[in-house]
């Protein structure tokens, strides 16, 4: 598949990106089968410590290999950014974080994903997330709304913070009070029974923003921790 520049942009055809959406579906898919098979055997994950509470596994290093195998084989002008091995920005960039939600996933809690993005001169055209565990694939495109397991879902239409369900994601890229804050607010409004954080950024705008009837916030997250949920959201 080939691709036309226009002052120093890349240009992607509809049928280029369509074809990019339907194969990023089925390496997800792949991708899951290889972190459920580490999940399922929790002697071969081999933990190890980035940071307080930064886990990593040998799986997150195997499922971010496999990709960029993949991206290379079927779109070799594609670069890759991996929460694993990094990688530089691109035109066309295909973001990933092999496990989204390492800790649970080290811990043998279900809670985590494989979530990928895709990203045309930086702006967001594809998001997945998979979570094998949960038997859930949420796949969005831009301009053609977001799918859970192949049936349509729409952004909650809560408009009632009273009636919310919000998770609000943390970083030690930025200081407490910075989370604490919003918190507060959230306290001081009646959310003290529907704050929540489960461990990783894709569950927020999974649960949160379609199936609870509720928000996401993610205090000092950046766009890669969460590359999935990060693009779907403007579709859905």
């Amino acid at each position: 598949m080939t691709s036309s520049h226009a002052s120093s942009r890349a240009v992607l055809s509809p049928a280029e990106i369509a074809a990019r959406f339907h194969a990023v579906h089925g390496m997800a898919i792949e991708l899951g089968r290889i972190a459920m098979g580490y999940f399922t055997n929790s002697a071969s994950l081999g933990i190890s410590m980035k940071g307080a509470q930064d886990w990593l596994t040998i799986a997150d290093g195997k499922v971010e290999a496999r990709f960029r195998e993949l991206i290379a084989e079927a779109f070799p002008g594609d670069a890759v950014m991996g929460e694993e091995a990094g990688g530089v920005a691109s035109e066309r960039l295909w973001i990933i974080d092999p496990i989204d939600g390492t800790a649970n996933f080290a811990r043998g809690d279900r809670m985590w994903c494989v979530s990928i993005g895709f990203v045309l001169n930086g702006r967001p055209e594809i998001g997945i997330i998979h979570a094998p565990a949960l038997e859930e694939t949420y796949l969005a495109c831009r301009g053609k709304g977001a799918t859970m397991n192949g049936a349509r879902i729409n952004v909650a239409g809560t408009s009632d913070i009273a009636r919310a369900s919000i998770e609000i994601g943390w970083s030690p890229r930025r200081p407490l009070k910075a989370y604490l804050d919003p918190v507060q607010t959230l306290f001081e409004q009646g959310q003290a029974w529907r704050i929540r954080c489960h461990g990783y950024g894709a569950c927020g705008y999974r649960s949160h923003g379609c199936l609870c009837g509720g928000a996401y916030q993610c205090v000092g997250c950046r766009s890669g921790p969460c590359p999935g949920g990060g693009s779907g959201r403007h579709h859905q």
